[in-house]
């Protein structure tokens, strides 16, 4: 077979534009021991590509069994539970780690407390220190805060509905009369 239509059914072949039969050409070329030397890197494709065909492929019966297996949930039940392992695992995990940055950070065996009750002015300033040091916190968590309280006003602003709200019940009532006011002055409508 000529090697130069080869080349041209090769290219059209990966433009996917190669009809069965010239497909069927292709793999027949390769399938031959006449192939020239700049084709060889392509052989193994196309011998890869008849071995594929003479797979079988499973029958109808296979994707019933897989989807009964589906139905009876076993594979579901097999997710979930390596999941949950894998879920116990990251929390036992976590909760080491925080067990560990918390007695890192607050050693109870070394760091001692100094007994200032003996002098009245130490303990007096060790409790503004620590007074000033909360309130320096509060204050900084409290500013966050700031944007809720143009919240109340704008709620305080939508108090002014419920005057509406009053005048639209007062104007109910005059609709109520008009419509006795009909009914008595024409009662044959």
């Amino acid at each position: 077979m000529n090697s130069q239509r080869i080349e041209k059914l090769l290219e059209r072949y990966y433009n996917g534009e190669t009809s069965l039969q010239e497909d069927r050409e292709i793999r027949d070329f390769f399938r031959s021991e006449n192939i020239p030397a700049h084709l060889l890197s392509v052989k193994p494709q196309f011998d890869a590509i008849d071995q594929e065909a003479g797979d079988i492929l499973p029958d109808d019966s296979f994707d019933r069994i897989i989807l009964n297996k589906i139905e009876d949930g076993n594979i579901a039940y097999i997710r979930i539970r390596k999941k949950t392992i894998i879920f116990s695992a990251i929390a036992a995990a976590a909760t080491i780690l925080i067990l560990i940055t918390i007695f890192t950070r607050f050693n109870p065996f070394t760091s001692t407390i100094e007994d200032t009750l003996s002098d009245p002015t130490i303990a007096y300033n060790e409790a503004k220190k620590i007074l000033l040091y909360v309130s320096g916190n509060f204050n900084k968590g409290t500013e966050k805060l700031q944007p809720l309280s143009s919240f109340d006003q704008g709620v305080a602003e939508m108090e002014k509905l419920s005057l509406f709200n009053d005048g639209l019940s007062q104007a109910n009532k005059i609709d109520k009369y008009n419509k006795l006011d009909k009914i008595i002055k024409n009662p044959a409508q």
